[in-house]
């Protein structure tokens, strides 16, 4: 088929080895299309081999600026593994393919069903083959199982590590299930990169996933989907990926899997309140954790040189001053430091100044007297003078006069930065 082209973009990226590193991007109106040649030796496998050459020949999606992220859990059934003995035993016959879709109805009954956002992949049939060896013919086929397979899908892009497989022998008898389903939670939304940006990190091997084999790869679909990169944690957070999937020289198909979150980003998913958030020194805080889902560590830093772990936790700012207060958290997938500027202000303190008032300050003895404290600037300390030679120490006091006159009575008070003293001559008078 000829493809008439608008625009051709021929990009030499590198010679490597002697080999031409030749990428290719066509424009057409609003599709576009990529060629490129990854040579062997750039994407690492999981044993610390190379794989072959990869070979990017797919459309190149457009991409939204942000996509939400997604906190999953596992609920009843959601993360659940069977099989049986028979599995892999050889069967007489097996269901027909048209009462497949029935029987994982029935089965995923007690889990509430097939999920709404579920994508069924097809129905399949294992089986194990008898060979001649010294002709190389298949000589007889027996039968194991027809399986059926789901994906999951979130507004439309696929997840990666999220699944379900069952597989059924004779008579409808379930032989095997696997179902790794989460219920999730959207919990805020973070920028991602362009597809042709994680062309280039393809290139240069950033993938988050590897494989084993040494096979030759042509990457014919490119998507923007999420990654459960821990599938068996009974949390995780869902990362948004480019998927780049194709089939392989050996007949197989393969994804590789790119970060596409833009670099430097994070979801602010800490956060944090503080009360009192102002007054005079020295001024107590209680700091209050207020993060998005589960947080399993916390460090405190509140911008006076000291720092603390914890969830909730207070502190004494014992200066004047505005205070930058940063808390960082860290859950299973990820961590996150939310920094609020000045957010503490402490004003300078004052040296007290001494009152107070009395009830009743004249009757008959013997007299009750109380008295109350109404110095400004936070006093921490008291000394009560009755006039009668008796004292107190307390903030309010109550005294008993037994002898009758008119009785001075004293007030001084402290705090960090100083003291005052009120006389009252004659106040209290007793008849």
């Amino acid at each position: 088929m000829k493809i008439k082209l608008s625009l051709i973009i021929i990009i030499v990226l590198a010679l490597l080895g002697g080999t031409l590193f030749l990428s290719v991007m066509y424009l057409n109106g609003n599709d576009s299309r990529v060629f490129r040649i990854i040579p062997a030796g750039v994407v690492q496998s999981n044993m610390q081999t190379t794989l072959g050459n990869i070979t990017l020949n797919a459309p190149l999606p457009s991409a939204p600026a942000t996509v939400p992220l997604y906190r999953g859990y596992y609920d009843l059934g959601g993360n659940i593994s069977i099989s049986t003995p028979n599995w892999s035993k050889t069967k007489a016959n097996l269901p027909n393919e048209s009462e497949i879709p029935l029987l994982a109805q029935q089965v995923l009954a007690p889990f509430g069903g097939i999920p709404p956002d579920a994508i069924p992949l097809g129905i399949t049939t294992s089986s194990g083959k008898a060979i001649n060896f010294s002709t190389g013919e298949i000589v007889a086929v027996y039968l194991e199982s027809r399986n059926i397979a789901y994906d999951r899908q979130i507004n439309g892009m696929p997840v990666i590590g999220q699944s379900i497989l069952l597989a059924f022998g004779e008579n409808g008898e379930l032989l095997f299930i696997k179902r790794q389903w989460r219920t999730l939670t959207p919990i805020g939304d973070v920028p991602v990169i362009s597809a042709s940006q994680a062309v280039e990190e393809l290139q240069r091997g950033e993938t988050l996933n590897h494989y084993q084999d040494s096979v030759d790869v042509t990457i014919t679909n490119i998507t923007l989907g999420y990654y459960a990169a821990y599938p068996d944690r009974e949390e995780e957070t869902l990362e948004p990926v480019w998927i780049f999937s194709g089939p392989t020289n050996h007949n197989s198909n393969i994804s590789f899997l790119v970060n596409a979150r833009v670099s430097g980003s994070s979801f602010n998913f800490g956060n944090f309140t503080a009360s009192p958030a102002s007054g005079t020194a020295p001024l107590m805080v209680s700091f209050n954790d207020t993060s998005t889902g589960p947080v399993f560590y916390w460090h405190w830093d509140f911008g006076d040189g000291t720092n603390e772990t914890g969830q909730n936790v207070t502190h004494i700012y014992p200066y004047a001053g505005n205070y930058t207060v940063q808390l960082y958290v860290l859950n299973e997938a990820l961590d996150n430091t939310i920094t609020k500027t000045d957010f503490i202000r402490v004003s300078p303190g004052q040296i007290p100044v001494a009152n107070f008032t009395a009830t009743p300050t004249t009757g008959p003895a013997p007299l009750n007297v109380t008295f109350t404290d109404t110095s400004d600037a936070s006093p921490t300390q008291w000394l009560w003078d009755f006039g009668d030679g008796t004292n107190a120490t307390m903030q309010n006091a109550t005294h008993m006069y037994n002898v009758s006159g008119a009785y001075n009575v004293t007030l001084r008070v402290w705090n960090d930065l100083g003291s005052d003293t009120m006389e009252k001559p004659g106040y209290v008078l007793v008849t």
